[in-house]
């Protein structure tokens, strides 16, 4: 049992299991933001948008991007090595 009196070391490992990073971010990669039916997305990439449990729910090379089967809600898109948050109204 720990004493708050007593110094406890140990080693604490963290893994990220289905979240995802947004540390690779460039705003201005997609265009509107919020967006209703479509985005505009600046590459020739393929895209793929992710929801926000890290599932990916729409891969697609079609430029605008058609966002009328996703649900309202905040997703991550990603392409080219760069992720932009988005919103879906």
């Amino acid at each position: 049992m720990w004493d708050h009196n007593e110094t406890q070391f140990g080693t604490i490992t963290v893994t990220e299991a289905t979240a995802i990073s947004e540390t690779e971010t460039n705003a201005g990669l997609l265009f509107p933001n919020p967006a209703n039916e479509q985005i505009t997305v600046m590459t020739d990439k393929p895209i793929f948008i992710y929801n926000k449990l890290g599932e990916l729910v729409l891969t697609t090379s079609a430029n605008p991007v058609d966002l009328s089967t996703l649900r309202s809600g905040v997703y991550l898109l990603k392409s080219e090595g760069v992720t932009e948050k988005f919103i879906k109204q």
